[in-house]
């Protein structure tokens, strides 16, 4: 496995976390155990990467012969996805809030704009690193 492909797993891994941390809580009614999600964290990346690798074996590769570097295609994504999952981010959030909580409640705000600014955070690279493999696909078809 290269380069990319284990820091798209690694990162995607702790974005896992997280993400399962703001599932599992509401769910169980108190926060769980850090080593409880990181073990479900790690296996549920395991499978997805697995999935995803043997699926698509070219993800994250560069092609044999090709004069173009993928490493700035992938940091260039890296740098914009950030930007790009603001947006959204605060979409996801503020309709859980409108759904699950109080819209007009006066912290509503503030926690929107933490979560869309904060959990993009975890998120950036496994999509930047996507995001620029498909650009670098583009450009260098097989």
């Amino acid at each position: 496995m290269n380069l990319a492909r284990w820091i798209f797993s690694i990162s995607f891994a702790i974005g896992m976390l997280w993400l399962l941390g703001f599932i599992m809580e509401p769910i169980g009614q108190k926060e769980p155990s850090i080593i409880v999600l990181f073990i479900y964290s790690l296996l549920i990346t395991s499978i997805f990467s697995c999935f995803l690798f043997k699926l698509s074996p070219r993800f994250l590769r560069k092609y044999p012969g090709s004069s173009v570097s993928s490493t700035k295609y992938y940091l260039l994504s890296i740098f914009v996805s950030y930007f790009l999952l603001i947006p959204f981010f605060a979409m996801v959030s503020y309709f859980l809030v409108k759904i699950f909580g109080d819209i007009n409640h006066h912290e509503s705000g503030v926690l929107i704009g933490l979560f869309a600014i904060w959990f993009p955070i975890w998120w950036f690279v496994p999509v930047g690193l996507a995001i620029g493999w498909f650009l670098y696909r583009r450009k260098c078809p097989l």
